[in-house]
């Protein structure tokens, strides 16, 4: 016998539930963000789930009948659904979640982002990092990591990779260099050290803003700057592409 769930009717856009929902989606956090459709929900700890919006509840059975029972689970007409969602041609499951780090005794690999702010670039570079280990810290001007727009760049990376945002990024690189962590900095300045393989173990590479690059504080703490060797045709690269190469070849 399957489990029986506590199943609640929503039938209205006014629902003080929906306005919970929007406000989660303008302001989301670690403690509480969007997860649309079937597959970004399959890929994620079911433990994790806050609440659940379903159109078809015999579809997701399989999921609600693992959920805890402190999860709620809202029954939706389609309309309702697609107010609820981001994508233009909406999903018919969607949750709230929240995210919990892996749990690591170490990080050696870290990816750190200054003022980042296109949500496609740091979801494409959350979904880098999960493929070459790397864990992400941002600082506080950056794209928010658990908007809708960046999860779904991130293919969903963001469920399962560490990720940070820095309250004081100079404050938190001090105490990487204490820990003897070798500080890079990706520049498109020529009289930088052309990107090589690193020779520390443990290690942090910053990338700047799509328009202005590191900010020069931040750039002044790095211990090394390095930059990646292309023809004269252009000067610079997509934040996310150059994240990418950099992670691979460090």
């Amino acid at each position: 016998m399957g489990k029986k769930m506590n199943i609640i009717e929503l039938s209205s856009k006014k629902n003080p539930v929906i306005s919970e929902v929007e406000n989660i989606k303008k302001k989301p956090s670690a403690g509480a963000f969007v997860l649309e459709g079937q597959k970004f929900i399959n890929d994620t700890d079911f433990a994790l789930i806050k609440s659940l919006f379903i159109v078809d509840l015999d579809k997701y059975k399989y999921i609600t009948e693992k959920l805890s029972d402190n999860v709620k689970v809202y029954h939706v007409q389609k309309y309702i659904m697609q107010k609820l969602c981001e994508t233009s041609s909406g999903n018919d499951i969607i949750c709230i979640a929240e995210k919990k780090n892996p749990k690591t005794d170490c990080i050696k690999k870290i990816i750190i982002l200054d003022n980042v702010q296109d949500p496609g670039n740091v979801g494409t570079i959350i979904r880098t990092a999960k493929a070459f280990d790397y864990s992400v810290v941002l600082t506080k001007d950056c794209a928010n990591p658990f908007s809708p727009k960046v999860v779904r760049s991130s293919a969903g990376a963001v469920l399962d990779t560490y990720i940070d945002v820095a309250d004081d990024i100079l404050l938190y690189i001090k105490t990487l260099k204490d820990k003897h962590y070798k500080i890079y900095a990706a520049t498109i300045d020529g009289n930088a050290s052309q990107i090589k393989k690193s020779e520390n173990q443990c290690f942090a590479v910053i990338i700047g803003s799509e328009g202005q690059g590191i900010s020069k504080n931040i750039l002044d703490s790095a211990d090394e700057k390095m930059f990646i060797m292309m023809n004269n045709q252009l000067n610079s690269l997509n934040a996310a592409v150059a994240a990418g190469i950099f992670m691979y070849m460090l």
